[in-house]
């Protein structure tokens, strides 16, 4: 109770960290906080979270990632190298920032559940609803590719 911030490197290399839940109030999660944490593998986080940094959580054990209201932004390697298959892009999400995806080489699916306009870049029609699969890092690299080179408009 009364955190914050979580302050970069804070749970680097926890390999014994297995989940960590945080009440409202907690607004941010700095530069790799929780990475190389291998073993975990649950997170909750509250709507108060607005920001969560560079591969915060790269390298950890996380299966599955549910994004706070409060955060609109996903940044670069936040999420690279877990274990999750797939991913719901919440419509409270207006940036995906290049790089993203990188190095989530297990994710199968990921759901666009947003109309912001950052998708109307000539990617694709991804209007509420709108889902769509991605088999593979090998097979979204065109896509990804996609994103980082036309989408990446932030409406800030």
């Amino acid at each position: 109770s009364g955190v914050t911030t979580i302050g970069s490197y804070a749970f680097f290399q926890c390999a014994n960290l297995e989940s960590v839940s945080f009440s409202e109030g907690l607004n941010s999660i700095s530069y790799a906080a929780f990475a190389g944490c291998s073993s975990l593998d649950f997170v909750e986080l509250p709507d108060t979270t607005t920001e969560i940094g560079l591969n915060a959580f790269a390298g950890s054990g996380l299966k599955d990632f549910d994004f706070p209201n409060g955060v609109t932004t996903l940044t670069s390697g936040m999420l690279q190298g877990t274990k999750i298959k797939n991913l719901i892009i919440p419509e409270n999400i207006i940036c995906i920032e290049a790089n993203f995806f990188f190095g989530m080489e297990d994710l199968e699916n990921v759901y666009m559940l947003t109309e912001n306009e950052f998708f109307e870049c000539g990617v694709n029609d991804m209007s509420a609803g709108y889902a769509f699969t991605v088999y593979g890092y090998e097979n979204a690299e065109k896509w990804v590719e996609q994103m980082t080179n036309q989408a990446l408009i932030c409406h800030r």
